[in-house]
């Protein structure tokens, strides 16, 4: 057999699945594979196949995004301010990342669309008078307009990391290395398409109870495989920590901590933290070269922003790492 050329009988010789090579063989876009790149070794672990369903269909996005997803996770909270889409289809759960999430979402959305109800729903949730219309959007989420979840979140973090502004390529990396832990949701990759909500994790939520409690019991097992073995840049707060946390030593866990420094003294910071957690983000998934696979390679890399005016590495106990970012004022 001539190299490049792509029969059938070549196709089956590299063992892939079955039904792949049928899919490989009727889609147009496929042809011009080379059947030398088709080795064994590029195929996803078992668990990861069901995202080559239609490869016409997804441009191979699914391929590219298995070999950006060997590095860094960046874990992100979701903002407290969201812009609502105008337009566009509803949620649909079959649709998002984490399918094996999505009974608990169900669960999740029936109990916030009737807590949402009540007369004293404001103070269930946690909020102020101000934000009544966004409680009651919440009762009919299911068939709200949804969008990427990169142009819903929009506070602080986000405006800085400015996911929406990126490159395609760009994009593609956040989606596979990103991954913002929801009340709602669980956990969300950035193009998960979701309508605006008003939910936060420190909600104990009707007769589910407490949410971090309850996603803490399904989390660990999407969140897991993800970050095995590699470096894990968490830019929660503590309030999304405790839904979930890697098990001590399965990887370097780095959570990041902001100071200020003003007259020589310095002083940890809230609300600039989250600015800086955006900034340090962006650069990770911007910057030229490859993304950390290591808590050395992450101080290198956050070394290499210019927003930063002192970036240092705490090591503490199991895998657990601080990344001390100081910016002075």
């Amino acid at each position: 057999m001539e190299p490049g050329r792509s029969s059938g009988r070549a196709l089956r010789d590299t063992r892939l699945p079955s039904c792949l090579i049928r899919r490989l063989k009727g889609t147009r876009k496929t042809r011009q594979v080379r059947i030398a790149h088709l080795t064994p070794d590029h195929i996803p672990p078992i668990a990861a196949r069901k995202t080559w369903k239609t490869p016409a269909a997804t441009g191979w996005k699914s391929h590219q995004q298995q070999r950006y997803c060997q590095g860094v996770l960046i874990l992100l909270p979701p903002s407290e301010g969201k812009t609502a889409p105008l337009r566009g289809a509803a949620v649909n759960l079959e649709a998002m990342s984490h399918p094996g999430l999505n009974t608990t979402r169900e669960r999740v959305l029936d109990e916030l669309a009737l807590v949402s109800k009540q007369p004293d729903a404001l103070e269930q949730l946690g909020v102020g008078a101000s934000l009544a219309a966004e409680v009651e959007r919440n009762v009919g989420l299911r068939g709200e307009p949804a969008a990427p979840a990169r142009t819903v979140y929009s506070g602080v973090l986000y405006d800085a990391l400015g996911l929406a502004a990126m490159t395609p390529t760009q994009r593609a990396k956040a989606d596979a290395h990103v991954r913002i832990v929801s009340a709602l949701w669980g956990v969300l990759s950035p193009a998960d398409l979701i309508p605006a909500y008003r939910l936060s994790m420190g909600v104990s939520l009707g007769m589910l109870g407490p949410l971090a409690a309850l996603w803490r019991e399904v989390l660990d097992a999407e969140l897991a495989p993800l970050a095995h073995e590699t470096v894990v840049v968490d830019c929660r707060s503590s309030t999304y920590v405790n839904a979930w946390k890697p098990a001590p030593g399965s990887c370097e866990w780095v959570s990041v901590k902001v100071l200020r420094e003003l007259n020589g003294k310095r002083s940890v910071v809230s609300h600039n933290a989250k600015h800086t957690r955006g900034l340090l983000a962006r650069h990770l998934l911007t910057r030229r070269g490859n993304t950390p696979t290591s808590a050395a390679e992450l101080l290198r890399a956050a070394r290499g922003s210019a927003a930063f005016d002192e970036v240092s590495l705490l090591e503490g106990k199991q895998g657990a790492f601080t990344l001390e970012i100081v910016v002075k004022e």
